[in-house]
C-alpha cells in the first residue's frame, strides 16, 4: 500500500467517524439540539408546575380563611360554582341540540335567557371572590402588623431591659471597686 492510498483510508475513517458519530448522537438524542429542547421542555414544565403549585397554595390559603372565618361564604362560593357548571352542561346540551338540528341557538330566547342567568351567577361568583379576597388581604394585613407591633414592642423593652442590666452591673462594679 502506498502513502496515498493510507492518507485516503485514514481520510475515510475519519469521515465514516464523523458520519456515524452525528447518526448515532440523533438517534439516540444526544445531539446538541435535541438536549437544548428536552432542557427548555423541562424548564417550561418546572416553571407551569411551580405556577400550578403557587395557584393551589393560593387557593388553599384563601379556603382555609374562608372556612375558618366564615363557612357560610365559603358555601357560598362553592355552590355557586356548582351551579354555573351545571348551568353550562344544560347550555352545552342545548347548543348541541341546536346544531344537530341545524338551527341556530343565539336566536332562542330560552337559549339566551339561560346564558343570561349563567353570567349574572359568574358575576355574583367574582364578586363574592373578591369580597373573600379582600377579607383575607384584611386578615393578613392585620397579622402582620400585629405582628409588626408586638416585635416593636419587644425590642423596646429588650433594650430598657438591657440598659437597667447594664446600669445594675456597672452599680454593682462601682460597689466592688469601692470596696477595695
Amino acid at each position: 500500500m502506498r502513502g496515498k492510498d493510507f492518507l485516503y483510508i485514514v481520510i475515510g475513517l475519519i469521515v465514516l467517524y464523523a458520519f456515524g458519530k452525528v447518526v448515532y448522537e440523533e438517534v439516540t438524542g444526544t445531539d446538541a439540539e435535541s438536549v437544548a429542547k428536552r432542557e427548555a421542555i423541562a424548564a417550561r414544565k418546572e416553571i407551569e408546575d411551580a405556577d400550578a403549585r403557587r395557584a393551589f397554595e393560593k387557593e388553599e390559603a384563601r379556603r382555609a380563611f374562608a372556612l375558618k372565618e366564615s363557612p357560610v361564604l365559603w358555601k357560598t362560593i362553592e355552590d355557586l360554582k356548582a351551579r354555573i357548571r351545571e348551568q353550562n352542561g344544560k347550555l352545552n346540551k342545548l347548543k348541541r341540540t341546536f346544531d344537530d338540528l341545524g338551527m341556530s341557538a343565539n336566536e332562542d330566547n330560552d337559549y339566551i335567557s339561560l346564558v343570561r342567568e349563567r353570567d349574572e351567577m359568574v358575576g355574583r361568583l367574582a364578586e363574592v371572590n373578591r369580597e373573600l379576597d379582600r377579607a383575607y388581604l384584611a386578615a393578613v394585613k392585620y397579622e402582620v402588623t400585629r405582628g409588626k407591633a408586638e416585635k416593636v414592642d419587644f425590642e423596646r423593652k429588650a433594650r430598657e431591659d438591657d440598659v437597667s442590666e447594664a446600669a445594675q452591673s456597672r452599680a454593682k462594679y462601682d460597689e466592688l471597686r469601692k470596696s477595695k
